[in-house]
């Protein structure tokens, strides 16, 4: 896998995991390990890098359970990552998913509107493209 599964850590995976499951508080979560390979072929996305990522966690001390996640990253590429910066491109993905889509998806759901828009679920969104330590 490429330098772009840096970018996973397992505070990024427990905030998910608790998105998922609907608990405030992602301490909760102790992921145990986490395996990323290739989301979709090299040349797929415009900007970005897909990987899919499968944790496993544990939720308040219970058993270990497997939540599998697609993840959506810059490249670890200088030249691509200040083209993403510099265009706001990255900023523009993380409001679409990470505020837009579950808006429209309220108002849809107020009026009752059928959803027949397939819209991932965002979990995790950061405007910080250096998420790696």
């Amino acid at each position: 896998m490429g330098e772009e599964s840096a970018r996973i850590t397992k505070e990024i995976l427990a905030q998910g995991i608790a998105d998922v499951l609907s608990i405030k508080d992602a301490s909760k979560i102790k992921v145990e390990s986490f395996e990323v390979s290739a989301g979709s072929k090299v040349g797929d996305n415009f900007a970005c890098v897909m990987l899919a990522v499968e944790a496993k966690a544990r939720v308040d001390g219970g058993p270990e359970r497997t939540f599998p996640f697609m993840a959506k990253v810059t490249p670890m590429n200088p030249m691509r990552e200040k083209w993403l910066k510099e265009g706001h491109i990255f900023d523009k993905e993380c409001l679409v998913y990470g505020e837009l889509m579950p808006a429209l998806e309220k108002v849809m759901a107020k009026h009752n509107i059928e959803n027949s828009i397939s819209i991932p679920k965002c979990h995790y969104a950061s405007y910080d493209t250096q998420v790696s330590k």
